[in-house]
């Protein structure tokens, strides 16, 4: 009998040994991040720690029954089958209490006390009460949740939502309680009440909702307005309307442009066409009216100008608000357009601006840096400031080239330089200045029409390397590009310098002389050519030669 005891008591031991075995092994299987399901709840499993709890603590006798991994600072620990945390240190901050607890994830732990879930803080303030079936962890400032069968949503706040999008739109996100939507941002803080039967995402800016069967848009400060533009301007901003007037708003939902305007169409080139008390006209994006609101009908900007329509009549305007029937081609590299207005013509800039005023019956293109003009059936020439610098009295006058224009006045045709002067006829442009002439006597005038020499000049050749050969009282001698003479007229014949020597003649007889002056080959020879090439032909007693620049000769 005694035996069968001692038995019975060895058996009821092995039993409750494999008990407390299987029940740590099923301990040891927990793992604290899987999702909650209330029927099966799942604990932490124990893994390697750096945290260390204190040795010999007289609460917790025989030390932790698991410390979980380092999350933001603090560990998860389990003592007695309830959870807790610790820092660093291994100093117990949050008593273990709860039947479950998670990782810190942003600043809080999960956790479950009594079959429900919630959350705590660092400190060990719950936060969120532990009253959830079910929580999942917060995810851009909100939760999923279930209680007492009903799922939902709540912010870090503990605020609930009946239900919410998954992702946020322009940084905000859609919410539902009570079959009514509103916003919130993405610390969970509702922006916008919920207080619309029907809402849209938020895109640039813009929602569309419906508030008591209205349609409408509100911005992301709740701002409603009756309708707004679908797509963004070229400024980045949106038409809106209000009590069937048009304003526009940009990307934060600021009012920029007042709700006043009739209609109002996309912007062109940095202006928008609107429309006010049934006239038309342009403002800019801060709302300055740059072209007044006079105009019967108009288009959008098209490089730098607008069709308008004013009394029935059909105009462009710059953005500048002038005015003008045409626009013709003004010449190459200059900043002036032409335009007429009403039979007058003028000049505006690239910008639209007007700078040379409609006065003109007639306007040419910009040749030389002048454009004919003709005033009164007489024909004149203005620069680029519209400063008259040829007064309108000729009756016939060509566009400027190479610095002349050919002029008729009282039956006598003439040459005239940006100067005014007139000359009788040009014999030639060679390095930037023209041979001229007038009355008999050659002069010379530069590329700006201003006399180099003026026209005294029995005889004259065009520049070649700088000088020009010119007669004086039967005596040839060579003048520079200042019209300083420099070789003294004393020959009896000069030809153009070439290769740095120029034929001169003296007695009758030919030579070469360089551009100082000084003879380099003797006046003896009957004929010479200019040089070519280091040699010139030369006729010496009716027999033919050559000779080079240092003056030795080779005969045929």
């Amino acid at each position: 009998m005694k035996k069968s005891i001692i038995s019975v008591v060895l058996l009821v031991l092995l039993f409750l040994g494999s008990v407390e075995t299987f029940a740590q092994k099923q301990i040891v299987r927990r793992v604290p991040n899987e999702p909650v399901v209330p029927q099966k709840q799942a604990q932490p499993t124990k893994t390697p720690t750096k945290h260390a709890p204190k040795k010999n603590s007289e609460k917790k006798k025989g030390g932790y029954g698991f410390v979980g991994e380092d999350s933001e600072g603090l560990a998860s620990v389990e003592l007695n089958g309830k959870w807790g945390f610790i820092d660093k240190s291994g100093t117990e901050v949050i008593p273990c209490k709860y039947d479950v607890a998670y990782s810190f994830s942003k600043g809080l732990a999960r956790v479950m006390l009594n079959g429900k879930y919630g959350f705590i803080d660092k400190l060990g303030t719950e936060v969120i009460p532990c009253k959830y079936d079910v929580i999942d962890y917060f995810k851009s400032g909100l939760a999923s949740v279930k209680l007492n069968g009903k799922d939902g949503y709540i912010t870090q706040t503990g605020i609930w939502y009946d239900d919410a999008d998954k992702n946020l739109s322009d940084s905000l996100r859609r919410v539902q309680l009570n079959g009514k939507w509103g916003f919130i941002d993405k610390s969970g803080t509702e922006v916008i009440s919920c207080k619309y039967d029907v809402a849209g995402c938020f895109r640039n800016g813009i929602a569309k909702v419906t508030l008591k069967g209205k349609s409408g848009c509100i911005t992301q400060t709740g701002i409603w307005y009756d309708d707004a533009g679908e797509n963004l301007t070229e400024d980045s901003l949106r038409w809106v309307r209000l009590n069937g007037k048009w304003g526009c708003i940009d990307n934060s939902g600021t009012l920029i442009i007042p709700c006043k305007y009739d209609q109002v169409g996309s912007s062109s080139e940095g202006l928008v066409m609107v429309q006010l008390d049934g006239k038309y006209g342009f403002i800019d994006k801060t709302g300055a009216e740059v072209i007044p609101c006079k105009y019967d009908n108009a288009d959008g900007f098209n490089q730098g100008k607008a069709k308008v329509a004013l009394n029935r009549k059909w105009k462009y305007v710059t953005k500048f608000g002038v005015l003008f029937d045409d626009m013709g081609y003004s010449g190459s590299n200059v900043d002036l357009i032409r335009v007429n207005l009403d039979g007058k013509y003028g000049f505006v800039n690239k910008a639209g601006a007007l700078v040379i005023p409609y006065n003109y019956d007639e306007a040419g293109t910009f040749c030389d840096g002048v454009s004919r003009v003709k005033l009164n059936g007489k024909y004149g020439f203005i620069d680029e400031s519209g400063t008259l610098v040829i007064p309108c009295k000729y009756d016939e006058a060509t566009e400027f080239t190479d610095g002349f224009s050919y002029v008729k006045l009282n039956h006598k045709r003439g040459v005239i330089a940006k100067s005014g002067n007139v000359y009788d006829k040009i014999d030639g442009l060679s390095e930037g200045i023209t041979l001229v002439k007038k009355n008999g006597k050659y002069g010379f005038v530069g590329k700006s029409g201003i006399e180099v020499a003026s026209c005294k000049y029995d005889k004259a050749f065009s520049f070649h390397e700088g000088l020009a050969a010119v007669a004086l009282n039967g005596r040839y001698g060579f003048i520079d590009n200042s019209g300083a003479v420099v070789i003294p007229c004393k020959y009896d014949d000069a030809l153009s310098f070439h290769e740095g020597l120029a034929a001169v003649a003296l007695n009758r007889k030919y030579g070469f002389i360089d551009t100082s002056g000084a003879v380099v080959i003797p006046c003896k020879y009957d004929l010479v050519w200019d040089f070519r090439d280091g040699l010139t032909r030369v006729l010496l007693n009716g027999k033919w030669g050559t000779v080079n620049k240092a003056g030795v000769e080779t005969w045929n």
